[in-house]
């Protein structure tokens, strides 16, 4: 499990307000597919969808790096 102090903040604003949410594909039940996402709780920019918590968190400590040219 991520420990709660290596998430990063928020990539467009900085903020450390940060959460992780799930949602169920199916209300019936029959066919249940849980998708997981991270999102700042200010600017509500939000990860993509993954199947688990962690990778959710993971996918928000990603930063992009731009190549020195």
């Amino acid at each position: 499990m991520i420990n709660p102090k290596d998430i990063k903040p928020c990539p467009f604003c900085n903020n450390k307000g940060f959460s992780v949410d799930s949602y169920d594909t199916d209300t019936s039940n029959k066919k249940r597919i849980v998708f997981y996402y991270a999102y700042c709780a200010y600017c509500w920019s939000k990860s993509g969808d993954y199947s688990t918590r962690n990778q959710a968190i993971e996918a928000w400590n990603t930063r992009y790096k731009e190549e020195s040219i």
